[in-house]
């Protein structure tokens, strides 16, 4: 069967096995292997060649240039990463949605108003979690209850904080800084459940042993479970709502009669939360500043 213009052999009438050069009025000279087609230029999935035969683009390139894996844009599935196509974006690179590529992490990672407040507030927590609300007899130490409410009350919304943040990196693709952050939600569980609960509930036993405590969780079970609960959960420093003395209630008028190795607990695991969690956080905010532009 003879072929048509512009094939010059062929397998069908549509099937090209080579273009036809013979003829000067043919402008189709140009062989794509991949389609059996013949044309004027190559077309932007392939790359020409001096023989004029078009190399299609290879490993997952959609469009190529110059060399048939040196990607322009990328198939379904995979993002663009220096000219090269990836299933998932390297460490410190996240998928931009417009340009179906891998971007730097941190051209846009946390609003600046949130990095400067998670900041602010880390370094308060970090300065006022040593407060003990009464002295070594017990006296309540005045002005100190305001604060003792709000570190509780702040350190257990700034968890909520970081949940907040991880939905909204994740959601804008920023999974490096996500990923930071959640690290540092697993770290605040394992100290509060792993080293507060183990050290509170199953060695020292407040709520059998030690007489105040005891008689304070008899009388008012349900503020002091919820308390705990809240403590083992989301942050231990949740305890001092228990001693806070919040508007004067008994509710919240807890003792110790182990108050040196109760104020020492809570002193070590503020020194383990700084450390672990607060210089972590605020490393990471400040990071953050150096990579987001102001009015983002």
């Amino acid at each position: 069967m003879p072929c048509k213009e512009p094939c010059y052999t062929c397998t069908s009438a549509t099937q090209c096995l080579s273009c036809d050069r013979t003829e000067q009025s043919n402008k189709l000279i140009n062989f794509f292997d991949k389609e059996k087609t013949c044309y004027e230029t190559c077309p932007a999935i392939s790359v020409p060649t001096p023989s004029k035969k078009c190399l299609a683009c290879t490993n997952n390139c959609l469009t190529c240039e110059g060399i048939t894996n040196k990607c322009i844009t990328c198939e379904d599935g995979f993002y663009l990463f220096k000219n090269t196509c990836v299933s998932v974006c390297p460490f410190g690179y996240v998928f931009n949605e417009l340009t179906k590529s891998c971007g730097s992490a941190g051209k846009l990672q946390i609003p600046i108003p949130f990095t400067i407040i998670a900041i602010v507030i880390s370094i308060g927590i970090g300065i006022s979690t040593f407060l003990k609300g009464s002295d070594r007899q017990g006296r309540v130490q005045q002005g100190t209850a305001f604060f003792i409410t709000v570190l509780a009350l702040i350190d257990v919304l700034l968890r909520f904080n970081w949940i907040v943040l991880i939905v909204y990196l994740y959601l804008a693709k920023h999974l490096v800084t996500a990923g930071l952050y959640l690290v540092l939600i697993f770290a605040s569980l394992i100290i509060n459940f792993c080293l507060w609960r183990r050290m509170f509930y199953a060695k020292y036993k407040y709520e059998e042993k030690d007489r105040q405590y005891s008689m304070y969780f008899q009388n008012y079970p349900n503020t002091a479970k919820s308390v705990l609960n809240v403590s083992y959960i989301f942050s231990f420093q949740a305890i001092r709502l228990s001693y806070s003395r919040i508007l004067g209630k008994k509710q919240f008028m807890a003792r110790f009669s182990t108050r040196r190795r109760f104020y020492r607990l809570i002193g070590r695991l503020s020194v383990i939360e700084i450390l672990v969690l607060y210089l972590p956080s605020i490393a990471i905010n400040i990071s953050n500043l150096f990579y987001v532009k102001f009015g983002s």
